[in-house]
């Protein structure tokens, strides 16, 4: 597999469609956090680096949802 490739399946389970959003029932939830799990284990990345990879995903999802509330106001 191509590493767009498996960039690929990791964007949909990190960020999955509204369309599967729209029902979030427990199974489905589970379902989703086995599914990160597992390509986290394949990808064989440190737990330090998983952390800063979140970190830096929630500084940007924060920086810009600052940027939204200035530009409402």
């Amino acid at each position: 597999m191509r590493f767009f490739d498996r960039l690929n399946i990791a964007w949909k389970i990190i960020f999955p469609s509204h369309a599967s959003s729209r029902r979030s029932s427990n199974a489905r939830i589970a379902k989703q956090r086995l599914k990160m799990i597992l390509f986290s284990d394949r990808c064989a990345v440190s737990d330090e680096a998983k952390r800063k990879i979140v970190d830096n995903i929630i500084h940007a999802l924060s920086v810009f949802c600052v940027l939204l509330l200035f530009l409402k106001f």
